[in-house]
């Protein structure tokens, strides 16, 4: 006997919620070429608590598959990304044609909306069975029409109202602005104070100077972690430097190549001390992303100044290898009317 369809309802807060309902479903039918990609606008739903947007982005099957081939993620351990590197897994991410996403903004009569939250799903026919979750996305294909051979990314992004009751939309437009990438650049070794490099920004080819302003060896306090049963690496580098001209805060870091030390199991907390759980395999701990990370504790000295940590070591981090590694759009927002 086959299993009786749900009926497509969408609501605000994804799944219904008691006292809530399903949204009224507004057709929209838009398609825009936004870049290289094929970005379809087929509906809006106005719920009680807001606005949801369905996005549906179609993606050339033949790229999906050069992509599956390069990196071989289809070959044993390969099929998780936190098995590759981190320098590679930038340029997996960036290369990956199915991550391309968009925080979304509306404009309903004229006031604006703010994405509240959203989620992605991915219809994609490159992939062996096993590896897909069909059942999850073919409501989106059949609901909307859509070509099954093709790959689709789909977001669906909520948006509160900004008045006390729900609007009658008279006028809709939406923009979509890219969410920023992160692009390496240059890779180096034998950092120390006072040494200065040139080095192109791969997005905009603008040159700059980079100069170490201070290079240090540091270490967390053990009470940092407090799982008494595990013993954690405390060891890093902090490095401060300067950037000239200027790239803001947050668009530029300098990443440790280095993978880390791995927490490891004290021997006291093993009943048998020879057991292979000996070492945990928890992932290796890095703590730097950038100036929000605790490197933003330096204060500036010399206008602004970045500073970032490497991973964490049992053992005072010698030698490192360090890739720059730029954040930035790499394309423009779109505005889209879509009502009336």
């Amino acid at each position: 006997m086959k299993k009786k369809k749900k009926p497509w309802k969408v609501y605000f807060q994804g799944n219904r919620k008691k006292g809530t309902w399903a949204g009224t479903e507004i057709p929209i039918k838009k398609k825009i070429l936004w870049g290289d990609e094929v970005w379809h606008i087929p509906a809006v739903y106005s719920c009680s608590q807001g606005l949801v947007v369905d996005l549906c982005v179609e993606v050339i099957p033949e790229k999906v598959r050069a992509f599956i081939e390069k990196w071989q993620l289809l070959e044993p351990g390969k099929d998780r990304i936190s098995n590759y590197a981190p320098n590679e897994r930038m340029r997996l991410e960036l290369e990956n044609p199915l991550t391309k996403s968009a925080r979304v903004k509306a404009l309903v009569n004229g006031k604006e909306l703010k994405q509240k939250n959203g989620s992605s799903r991915c219809w994609n026919p490159c992939l062996p069975p096993e590896f897909r979750d069909d059942a999850r996305v073919e409501a989106y294909i059949n609901h909307y029409g859509l070509d099954s051979e093709k790959v689709w990314v789909f977001h669906r992004v909520s948006l509160p109202w900004v008045t006390k009751n729900k609007p009658k939309i008279k006028r809709l437009e939406l923009v979509l602005d890219p969410d920023k990438a992160d692009i390496p650049g240059m890779i180096f070794q034998g950092a120390k104070a006072g040494i200065s490099a040139v080095f192109e920004h791969p997005y905009t080819g603008e040159k700059h100077i980079l100069t170490i302003e201070e290079y240090k060896e540091d270490t967390f306090p053990e009470e940092t972690f407090r799982d008494p049963d595990m013993e954690y690496p405390c060891n890093f580098v902090s490095m401060t430097y300067s950037v000239d001209p200027e790239i803001p805060r947050g668009e530029i870091h300098l990443q440790d190549l280095g993978q880390g030390d791995r927490p490891k199991r004290r021997t006291s907390a093993i009943k048998d001390p020879y057991a292979p759980e000996a070492v945990s395999d928890a992932a290796a701990i890095g703590i730097i992303g950038g100036a929000d990370g605790p490197a933003a504790l330096i204060l500036s000295r010399k206008g602004s100044l970045h500073c970032d940590c490497s991973s964490l070591y049992f053992e005072p981090p010698k030698d490192l290898s360090w890739q720059m590694v730029f954040r930035c759009k790499l394309r423009e927002p779109v505005q889209i009317s879509l009502l009336p």
